[in-house]
């Protein structure tokens, strides 16, 4: 079984992005009581203070207006699930949509256009092709529907020629157990653990878990070389990566790169 690692994949791509980051301004947008966005943020946060990147944070009991205002011309992130979430994503303008959640990024990417993947789908994009992992024609799964992570992934997937079944964690555990046995690939991201039981499991799976919780991802377990392939742990999976994304993807709305220049 074999670990796949973030780090390796921000080391090669970092200097490539670094002398394109400037004029860059994020605006960082939560529920102030929000502990799960409060500490998502706090890993951006890092990441554009290392970088040089400026940015302004706003919260919820602020007020809508002034969301509208301050987040005017800057690349502006909202931690979801958040209070009048369509109410905010239908002010937001699609050219600084970092987690492309606006109308019109999503529906770019259900045309097939990948540069619109969000920031934790992207980051399985970006694993597929640094660790050359090949999706045509094999059989995958993807448990988890959201609209950033799960849904995304099943597009990219698609996109990608993998023959592709999406489940979620109301899914009957009988029919989501045989989904498993039969797929070759396996994406967690459903925010749910031990939705997969490890006798499922053989040594020629590869599973890819975006969950994270508890310093612990959807997997929940560490799996053995006769369980699985190829395996991306938690933390210093996916997850690591996701912030980086999010820098990629403001890049992109500016029209600087696009995923073919990426040196992967």
């Amino acid at each position: 079984m074999r670990e796949l690692l973030g780090a390796p994949i921000k080391e090669k791509l970092l200097p490539f992005v670094k002398d394109k980051v400037e004029g860059l301004e994020f605006y960082l947008y939560s529920d102030r009581e929000d502990k799960g966005a409060y500490y998502y943020f706090k890993g951006i946060k890092k990441l554009l203070t290392s970088l040089n990147i400026p940015y302004q944070e706003g919260f919820l009991d602020e007020g809508y207006e002034r969301f509208n205002s301050e987040s005017h011309n800057k690349f502006t992130l909202i931690s979801r699930p958040i209070k009048d979430e369509r109410k905010l994503l239908s002010s937001l303008d699609s050219q600084y949509d970092l987690d492309m959640v606006s109308i019109d990024n999503v529906a770019k990417l259900y045309l097939g256009d990948l540069n619109y993947l969000p920031a934790t789908s992207k980051s399985v994009y970006l694993f597929l092709k640094y660790y050359k992992i090949e999706v045509s024609a094999k059989k995958a799964l993807v448990i988890g529907r959201s609209l950033t992570v799960g849904q995304p992934i099943f597009q990219l997937l698609n996109k990608l020629d993998a023959t592709v079944s999406l489940a979620n964690s109301k899914t009957p555990s009988s029919l989501l157990d045989e989904e498993i046995k039969s797929s070759q690939i396996i994406i967690l991201a459903s925010g749910k653990k031990n939705l997969v039981k490890r006798e499922l499991l053989d040594k020629d799976k590869i599973i890819i878990d975006c969950g994270y919780s508890n310093m612990s991802g959807d997997l929940n377990f560490v799996p053995s070389e006769d369980e699985c392939q190829l395996y991306t742990p938690v933390p210093k999976g996916i997850g690591s990566l996701t912030s980086f994304c999010l820098v990629l993807n403001a890049l992109f709305l500016k029209q600087q790169i696009s995923l073919e220049d990426l040196p992967l």
